[in-house]
């Protein structure tokens, strides 16, 4: 068997942007010389909205199944973190100069949600780690913590920092 070679960084980049123009309403295209990347900020909306019901009452469930997660950690003796790990979109938000006004709700729409999810968790004494200093501290660094494609995971890169500020 021939192993096919890993696609280069460029080709990986152009691949991403050809995906990114075949769905215009679905993808913006995001380039700063240093970084790359394609971001799905309708699809964040779709997700974030808490004026959506359904997207307020998912929060709620997840909330509360944090805490009975962390109700039975503490009854067992286990210490409880919970990890809150940003869209892309957050990580990479100081460095667009001019976002799209979908970008920039999907932006303000996880700021909402994450500032809600905190607020439960400190009523709670409910342990937790921001990931997003870590992750936009490898952007300071000139390390890119996510893919350039439209998958919103992070990379080893951003597994890396996330790993490190669990560890620490």
């Amino acid at each position: 068997l021939i192993n096919k070679p890993t696609n280069t960084p460029l080709e990986q980049w152009e691949a991403a942007k050809a995906f990114a123009e075949a769905h215009p309403t679905y993808c913006q295209v995001f380039s700063n010389g240093q970084f790359k990347a394609i971001f799905t900020s309708e699809y964040r909306i779709s997700a974030l909205d808490l004026g959506d019901p359904r997207i307020l009452e998912g929060l709620q469930i997840s909330l509360r199944a944090m805490q009975r997660m962390h109700e039975l950690a503490v009854s067992r003796n286990i210490r409880f973190i919970v990890v809150l790990i940003p869209t892309k979109e957050a990580v990479f938000r100081q460095l667009w100069e001019n976002p799209t006004m979908g970008y920039r709700r999907a932006t303000e729409y996880e700021e909402r949600v994450m500032q809600s999810t905190k607020d439960f968790l400190v009523q709670n004494n409910i342990e937790y780690l921001d990931a997003l200093p870590a992750l936009r501290e490898q952007l300071t660094t000139g390390v890119q913590p996510y893919q350039v494609s439209h998958d919103g995971h992070p990379n080893e890169h951003g597994h890396a920092a996330i790993a490190k500020l669990v560890a620490a």
